[in-house]
């Protein structure tokens, strides 16, 4: 029989637990999956008409139609869609455009459909505008990112002239969002508001400012 000291003993303990731990790490490493990476939004394509740059000083009055729905559901008008058309107005603004106000030409509306509301071939030159300012949500699904509580979306933004009929400006976006962002600020937005909040942002990230 080996007899051990104390000390030895204690050193002996201390080996075994170092060696534990090592062994209880790798294995929690090999178990361990990473995250989805949060994927940049993808700028599907940004198109420019050549005589927007003169054009857009004389854009005294442009109109934001109501947000157009997924075809597949054409009658939605959730408080994200409202949400979606109040923050490129006051996106535009920002950048040195004057909208008309969303209450008066809302009025102008009343007792129509969503989806006529948001046609801009209904709507061009309608209040004696410049410009309409278009906004069409192609695709909101969490069908295929339900697992990571994640959303997919695609929406498209128009700037185009009254009386030309000409589309001076457009761009369109795509994201794969695998985490809803919470609401900052103190603000209570619901989740698809939250998402609304990037969109517009990167939607807008390319337009010109006025001057």
């Amino acid at each position: 029989l080996v007899h051990l000291t104390a000390g030895a003993a204690m050193k002996c303990l201390t080996c075994w637990s170092v060696a534990a731990a090592l062994v209880a790490a790798s294995f929690l490493a090999g178990c361990y999956t990473p995250p989805a990476p949060k994927r940049p939004f993808e700028v599907v394509r940004t198109d420019t008409d050549p005589s927007f740059s003169a054009a857009r000083e004389n854009l005294v009055d442009i109109v934001v139609l109501p947000a157009r729905p997924p075809e597949a559901n054409l009658a939605a008008d959730g408080s994200h869609l409202r949400r979606f058309r109040r923050l490129i107005y006051d996106a535009l603004i920002a950048k040195g455009y004057s909208p008309l106000s969303l209450a008066y030409v809302d009025r102008e509306m009343a007792g129509e459909t969503l989806a006529d509301r948001s046609d801009p071939d209904l709507n061009l030159g309608r209040f004696h505008e410049d410009a309409v300012m278009a906004l069409s949500v192609n695709e909101w699904s969490k069908e295929w990112l339900r697992q990571e509580n994640g959303i997919l979306v695609s929406a498209t933004l128009s700037l185009i002239m009254a009386k030309t009929k000409v589309k001076l400006w457009a761009t369109e976006i795509r994201h794969r969002l695998y985490k809803i962002p919470a609401g900052r600020d103190g603000r209570n937005l619901t989740d698809d508001e939250a998402v609304v909040d990037l969109v517009v942002k990167n939607l807008l990230a390319k337009l010109p400012s006025r001057s």
